[in-house]
């Protein structure tokens, strides 16, 4: 078989019956080099024949199976118009439905724009006779029942009982096919012809004859079996060549067939070439080994095969394209899942199909394929999840005992008792996974156990806090004094001591045994408002006094009053004046942190403390000095002691000291 590209077309004289028999016979020759067998018996043993097949499967799209049974000889092939009756089988001939339908003067099909481009009538000419249970008549049958969308019903001369009672036979294949519980055989429209026809028939008469009512049961059965298989049923009549209408028939009749056309469906599946072409061997098979045809059995070849799992395995592969690459772990995974759109898209475009039951079957294989599919991305993204991303060393300090201890010794703060802990340092490592997880290992020992200070502001306070010790000329406060020296702003020279929040003084000419008091001495714990400040006028000076316009807390260790401003010159110093005002500077900020160690965020704990532990009183000259380097400025001390120059007595030197 071959797509032929226009109908075979021949210009006739109704007058001249020469000339109709000469039509017929050029029509066969013509039919003779495009018609293909497709079905032959060989050795009584039914075979497709390939070039048939060829013919099937070479259709481009749709296709509408038109079938011609009936009475040998009863003219099939001439009204097909297309095929030609070989001996022993069914012959085929596909021809594009397009090139079929009339066209008016100017050469358009009426109706095109409804018919589909590549819709191809496929016309197949089964072997006549009368005998309905020979061997080929059955298979005949068979394929007429399942792959006939258009059933042409061809009687010769005139529409009997008889020609009923053959329809009949024909339909009577239908026992072979088993069906299932949700199978349906295909929708079938039947046209009935009586050809070479020399009566009168009413278009109704199939009808007529069909409802008529009969007592006779085989005549009731044949009707009821004819109804029962075809829900549209059309009839009509041709007559003989020569015949006045004829022609007019021959048109009316190709309308008939061509205005039912629509594609071949299997359970509401288009039926493929491909998917015929399997059929066709199917049945065939079926036929020779079992002596019937199982409709479930064929119904999954052309669904399952060619609908249902190619559908499913195109929503696969696009399930595969949409997922995104899992190069790292992805914290929305979730999000991509397409499992639920995938399955329902399924399920719009199978819901036409009516062989529920392989529905059913193939979405379970689609569910299971996208749940494995998703499983195996899930544990991969997963495992990445798992993957380590950054590993943090951390340390802790554990404490694992306490002790109290004075500071004692010769400190300025000797009374103070700090709370010593027994410190132990712990590490672990903790492990960040790609997913945001963190795993830790156990806590682990790191070192030997040390002793820590709770009281921050006192750990290794003598190294922190620096210590200045030298030779400063101080202003003095009395009165009398300035009456007896004559001079208005006396100054006296004084060894001074910074250390540990404290500023002393003495006189060195007076104050020569260790323990003795100092002459004076500021407490910065306990004068928290002190400020140190350079005098503009004077660049050897500086000033000591409480700040913000306060008072000073605690002035039991100097004279003055609480308002009183010390005023301190480095014109005999053995160090600058930058030095003295940081290192006391440094001095003011330690004191205003141990003051808050001792009691943090607990002001009546730090009063406590201060009260129980911090002296208000001067301490000796042997603790002022302890832990100060006096061998430098010891020379110094002494020629200032000694010397009777009035302007060291009484006077700032300006430029410096010696």
């Amino acid at each position: 078989a071959q797509v032929v590209p226009c109908p075979l077309r021949f210009q006739v004289d109704a007058r001249d019956p020469c000339s109709m028999v000469f039509q017929r016979s050029c029509t066969l020759r013509q039919l003779t080099n495009v018609a293909k067998p497709l079905l032959k018996f060989e050795n009584d043993k039914a075979v497709l024949d390939p070039s048939g097949l060829s013919a099937i499967r070479e259709i481009p799209g749709h296709i509408y199976p038109v079938i011609l049974l009936g009475d040998g000889r009863a003219g099939k092939s001439y009204l097909a118009s297309r095929i030609l009756n070989l001996e022993g089988g069914i012959d085929v001939v596909v021809v594009p439905v397009r090139d079929l339908l009339p066209r008016d003067q100017h050469g358009h099909a009426g109706d095109a724009e409804e018919c589909p481009e590549d819709m191809h009538m496929l016309l197949m000419d089964c072997e006549g006779g009368n005998n309905a249970i020979a061997a080929i008549r059955t298979l005949v049958n068979v394929f007429g029942i399942l792959i006939g969308a258009e059933v042409i019903f061809v009687a010769g001369g005139c529409f009997s009982e008889a020609s009923l009672a053959n329809l009949a036979m024909t339909l009577a294949a239908r026992s072979l096919v088993q069906l299932g519980s949700e199978t349906a055989l295909p929708e079938q429209r039947l046209v009935f012809v009586v050809n070479k026809n020399t009566l009168r028939y009413d278009s109704d008469a199939l009808e007529t004859a069909l409802h008529v009512d009969t007592t006779d049961s085989g005549r009731r059965e044949n009707r009821e079996l004819v109804l029962r298989a075809f829900d549209e049923r059309r009839f009509c009549t041709i007559g003989t060549i020569g015949s006045p209408h004829f022609e007019q028939e021959i048109d009316a009749f190709k309308d008939m067939v061509l205005r039912d056309r629509r594609p071949f469906k299997v359970g509401g599946a288009l039926v493929r070439s491909a998917d015929l072409v399997v059929m066709l061997r199917f049945i065939v098979e079926q036929i020779q080994t079992m002596s019937e045809v199982s409709l479930p059995s064929m119904s999954r070849v052309v669904l399952m095969d060619g609908f249902l799992m190619p559908l499913v395995e195109r929503l696969l592969s696009e399930m595969e394209e949409e997922l995104p690459p899992l190069d790292d772990y992805d914290a929305d995974f979730d999000s991509n899942d397409g499992r639920p759109g995938k399955l329902a898209e399924f399920d719009r475009e199978a819901s036409h199909l009516t062989e529920r039951g392989l529905v059913v079957e193939a979405r379970a294989y689609l569910e299971r394929r996208l749940d494995g599919d998703w499983m195996r991305r899930l544990q991969l993204n997963r495992a990445l999840g798992e993957q380590v991303r950054d590993i943090i060393e951390e340390s802790r300090e554990v404490v694992t005992s306490k002790r109290w201890q004075r500071i004692g010794g010769r400190s300025l703060l000797a009374s103070v008792t700090l709370t010593v802990f027994s410190v132990t340092t712990e590490v672990r490592s903790t492990a960040i996974k790609r997913k945001g997880a963190t795993v830790y290992t156990p806590w682990a020992s790191h070192a030997t156990p040390v002793e820590q200070i709770k009281e921050e502001a006192f750990r290794n306070h003598r190294m922190r806090v620096p210590t200045l010790m030298g030779s400063l000329l101080k202003q003095s406060p009395c009165m009398w004094r300035k009456l007896v020296t004559g001079c208005s702003t006396p100054w006296q020279s004084r060894t001074c001591v910074v250390k540990e929040g404290h500023m002393i003084w003495w006189n060195p000419d007076t104050v020569t045994n260790g323990t003795q008091e100092v002459a004076g001495a500021i407490n910065f714990l306990w004068n928290q408002t002190a400020t140190v400040e350079p005098d503009i006028a004077d660049p050897d000076a500086f000033e000591i006094r409480p700040g913000g316009g306060c008072e000073w807390e605690a002035c039991d260790a100097f004279t003055g009053g609480s308002r009183r401003t010390f005023s301190f010159s480095v014109a005999q110093s053995q160090h600058t004046r930058t030095q003295w005002m940081n290192v006391i500077q440094q001095n003011i900020d330690w004191a205003k942190e141990a003051r808050e160690s001792l009691g943090p965020g607990d002001t009546r704990a730090q009063e406590e403390r201060m009260h129980s532990e911090v002296s208000r009183e001067r301490p000796t000259k042997a603790v002022a000095e302890y832990g100060t380097n006096w061998q430098a400025t010891a020379a110094f001390a002494e020629r200032c002691r000694t010397t009777r120059d009035p302007a060291v007595q009484r006077a700032p030197v300006r430029g410096g000291g010696p």
